[in-house]
């Protein structure tokens, strides 16, 4: 694994040292298997006061298709981190929304076959040592 933090250092996050990480001018940042197999995309945003977090998952599955009360809810260190997973448009996805304050980071994986055991665990990984 390597370390990446945009330039607004805002976050730093740990990826496959083998990843392709492409970030554009918002500083939403791609990391992508070379064979293009998966696509590991990150988006952050601050909000003025600390945002509820059923208002940000209100959005996120309005955004994602995933109902509310499919998104699943963890203990970590942050705030609040829910998953979520759902197929569409011949994609398999899981979403991931992350809480720290008035912090927001939002994480989804894609790939045109099922997402695995192992993909699942490796952006867990990367959560679990995401720096916010």
């Amino acid at each position: 694994m390597t370390y990446y933090r945009p330039e607004s250092k805002e976050y730093g996050i740990y990826y496959p040292k083998h990843y392709i990480v492409k970030a554009d001018k918002s500083e939403t940042v791609s990391f992508m298997d070379p064979e293009g197999n998966i696509d590991i995309t990150l988006s952050s945003y601050f909000f003025e006061n600390k945002t509820e977090t059923g208002k940000l998952i209100l959005k996120l599955s309005e955004f994602t298709g995933i109902k509310r009360e499919d998104f699943a809810n963890y203990k970590s260190k942050f705030d609040d981190l829910f998953e979520g997973r759902i197929k569409k448009d011949d994609d398999y996805w899981t979403w991931w929304c992350i809480m720290k304050d008035n912090h927001a980071i939002v994480i989804s994986i894609n790939k045109s076959t099922e997402i695995t055991d192992g993909d699942i665990n490796m952006v867990r990984y990367m959560i679990q040592n995401l720096d916010m």
